[in-house]
């Protein structure tokens, strides 16, 4: 790293109790995950142990500048919170919570058996809480897929890695290509904007992948298949998902139309409801569909 700027962030982040001694940091060699950006290894801190989110080069710096002022920013269950930075060998090392669980696309596709609908019920309503938390707060995730939910020792679902968030004004757009392909929205993929709505695309796309237990739209070139559903109107194949209700309610989140989309206030409320009647066996329709009429 460069010297001046490496000796600006440490000052910074010490003032704001964020910098942790590199000597209560250790990082092992097992390696959880990896992006363009960093990799994420196994540690502890102070004998507890953490994930190590490790950044590769300084190219990246100011996007984990971002990241890290956003998430001390940022306190709900549904979100991954931060224990602090350390500078480790002239590397920054971003120090988090371990999700001992894994992430959600190991939850979906890494079992021998189909996870239990009501686990899953209780999944989806934590990401819907997170999403709804972030977006009262002014901020698109950007970046919403199974990879990105944590799951805890009680699989709490957990939002995480920032990297692509930003803070947005109700009504804008923010100017960006970027994000995975698979879970795209298509005005990003159009007109290289995103904004809530755009969250809202994603996470329907989620949960499609969650409650059929398979990857959105099955094999293929990733980008070649979002220009299909962004210019064609492909969508994954619901088949699958039990509940016909939860089905409506992920066909209003993918809506090709983002003010068509709803609300993750309002996706929120219906979650809940589809939790609660579907416990008592009864059916419902979701307040979005009464109110606009999609798709009835």
């Amino acid at each position: 790293m460069a010297q001046g700027s490496g000796e600006k962030l440490r000052r910074k982040w010490k003032e704001d109790g964020l910098l942790l001694d590199d000597e209560w940091v250790e990082v092992t060699e097992e390696l959880l995950g990896s992006g363009g950006s960093a990799e994420v290894f196994r540690g502890k801190l102070d004998g507890e142990d953490v994930a190590v989110k490790r950044y590769l080069n300084d190219k990246h710096v100011e996007s984990m500048q971002r990241e890290v002022e956003l998430m001390r920013s940022l306190k709900h269950p549904n979100v991954l919170t931060i224990h602090g930075v350390a500078i480790v060998d002239d590397k920054y090392h971003v120090i988090l919570p371990l999700s001992t669980n894994g992430n959600l696309s190991r939850f979906i596709h890494g079992s021998e058996q189909p996870p239990d609908e009501k686990l899953k019920m209780r999944i989806a309503q934590g990401i819907c809480e997170g999403l709804s938390y972030l977006h009262s707060h002014g901020v698109v995730h950007g970046d919403l897929k199974p990879e990105n939910i944590l799951l805890d020792e009680t699989y709490t679902p957990c939002i995480s890695d920032f990297g692509l968030s930003q803070k947005v004004r109700p009504g804008s757009n923010v100017s960006a290509r970027k994000g995975t392909y698979r879970y795209m929205a298509p005005e990003i993929v159009k007109q290289g904007a995103y904004s809530r709505r755009a969250d809202v695309y994603s996470l329907g796309v989620l949960l499609c992948e969650l409650f059929t237990g398979r990857v959105p739209y099955g094999e293929g070139n990733s980008r070649r298949l979002a220009m299909a559903a962004s210019y064609k109107t492909l969508r994954p194949n619901l088949h699958g998902i039990a509940s016909p209700v939860m089905a409506a309610l992920i066909e209003e989140c993918w809506n090709s139309d983002p003010a068509r989309r709803p609300t993750m206030k309002a996706v929120l409320k219906d979650v809940k409801k589809l939790g609660a009647e579907n416990h008592r066996g009864r059916p419902w329709m979701s307040s979005f569909l009464r109110s606009t009429k999609v798709g009835v």
